[in-house]
């Protein structure tokens, strides 16, 4: 039996807490703020199953149908998807061994041949178990023949670092209630998505030189406003991902997301200040610079098979691009994955990707346009005009249109030819729940749903 394993990220998996589901937030939590967060830190609190909906849009819904359409199915004889829903709280090393039972039981059912995937933090979480070497003497580790990373932070990511400081905010999660989870001892799991020993992420602004300041380091953590227990369990995590110890047997595959302004530094204010004032404290995200969360210097931290694909990272497994590769490491066939850029397109197909699936109300919204090329050997891929409306639908908490077209943004452009345009909208004002269409002669390969927030 082949196995399709799901290793999700973090905040991707169902929590309750006596009965109650505490984790997704609700839709209003979401938009109008989750007030939840001492529930959310209850030792009792037990993993149920992924989020595979959220929001009225899809989330590992997608990959669950691109597994089955290459033939992997709950429960399947021959061909077997089965996923790993977890405490994402929890610390990595805790969570290994959750992992190695459920590849053990596997096993035990007859698995001859297992193929990790692992999504953002679920990627790290795989490589641990890949590479700590202690599973390495265990029946169902040669079984595993590919790891197929989609946008995990190899080297972390400096977003992490801003929920720690209390500087962002997502999902209604307000800044403080981030950084009051994330300092928890019994969670480590946000400490180790911080960037790995010797990225220097964190600028120090009222140095002369823009010294950089190292977490790493017990009283300088102490100064920024960080745990330093906590910072030894992402010291721990880098210790073993950075060993370079990958099994032979194992193919890694690395599927990073592109073309969305993302966080790649935070800039703190110390000096010769006894502590850092964090209301001072300001991120550099940069235009391109990966998916949104992860930037692509850490989806992809060594040399190996790599993928770039147009997306956030959230949904960085959606689009023609992605399933023409992913579909071939699992045996089938989506069209030839090659994209090469080969002159004007004379039936241009665009997908739509935002940066991120919530947005703050009166912030600009990015939406990044990509020509999506069809299958072949030499394949059109630029376009020199594209001309459409962007047509905003508000949704209910079912993915239901409530009210179409509350608003329309006209785009018109005409220059060089290009193979993807990223544009930010006007803000939208009012928090709810939205769909966002495109409508020009080109045909739209997929809408965008999210979530404008006030929290």
């Amino acid at each position: 039996m082949k196995v399709a394993f799901l290793v999700p990220g973090i905040m991707a998996t169902r929590l309750e807490l006596n009965g109650e589901e505490v984790w997704p937030p609700k839709p209003k939590e979401t938009i109008f703020g989750y007030d939840r967060i001492d529930k959310l830190q209850d030792d009792a609190v037990q993993p149920t199953e992924l989020i595979y909906n959220v929001l009225s849009f899809q989330f590992y819904s997608t990959i669950k149908e691109l597994l089955a359409g290459a033939g992997y199915t709950p429960g399947g004889a021959q061909k077997r998807y089965v996923d790993f829903p977890y405490d994402w709280r929890r610390d990595l090393f805790e969570t290994v061994d959750v992992l190695a039972d459920r590849l053990r039981a596997l096993h035990d059912e007859g698995a001859t041949e297992i193929a990790l995937i692992g999504h953002s933090m679920g990627g790290l979480l795989s490589r641990l178990l890949l590479e700590s070497g202690k599973f390495d003497n265990e029946p169902w580790f040669p079984k595993i023949t590919l790891f197929a990373a989609l946008a995990a932070p190899h080297l972390g990511a400096p977003l992490a670092l801003a929920r720690i400081f209390g500087v962002d905010s997502t999902m209604g999660i307000k800044g403080s209630d981030f950084a009051k989870l994330a300092a928890n001892p019994k969670y480590p799991s946000g400490y180790q998505l911080i960037p790995a020993p010797g990225e220097e992420s964190i600028w120090d602004l009222a140095s002369d030189d823009l010294a950089a300041l190292d977490p790493y380091d017990d009283a300088t953590a102490q100064k920024i406003g960080m745990v330093p227990a906590l910072v030894a369990r992402a010291r721990a995590l880098h210790d073993v991902l950075g060993q370079n110890n990958q099994p032979a047997h194992v193919r890694y595959f690395y599927f990073a997301g592109v073309g969305h302004k993302t966080v790649t530094r935070v800039n703190v204010e110390l000096g010769g200040a006894a502590q850092a004032d964090h209301s001072r404290t300001v991120l550099t995200k940069t235009p391109d610079g990966g998916d949104g969360t992860v930037p692509i210097y850490s989806a992809l931290p060594r040399i190996g098979q790599r993928q770039l694909v147009v997306n956030e990272h959230s949904t960085v497994f959606e689009g023609v691009p992605f399933k023409r590769v992913f579909f071939r490491l699992f045996g089938a066939d989506a069209g030839a994955p090659v994209e090469v850029a080969g002159g004007e397109a004379p039936n241009m197909t665009v997908s739509l990707s935002t940066d991120q699936p919530v947005q703050q109300v009166g912030e600009p919204i990015e939406v990044t346009l990509s020509l999506v090329p069809p299958a072949g050997a030499a394949e059109p891929a630029t376009a020199s005009a594209i001309e459409g409306r962007f047509i905003l639908d508000r949704v209910d908490e079912e993915g239901r249109v409530a009210e179409r077209g509350v608003r329309e943004t006209a785009i018109a452009y005409d220059g060089p030819g290009v193979t993807r345009l990223t544009v930010y909208l006007p803000p939208i004002e009012q928090a709810g729940l939205y769909l966002m269409r495109f409508a020009s002669g080109a045909q739209a390969q997929n809408d965008i749903r999210f979530a404008v927030t006030e929290a």
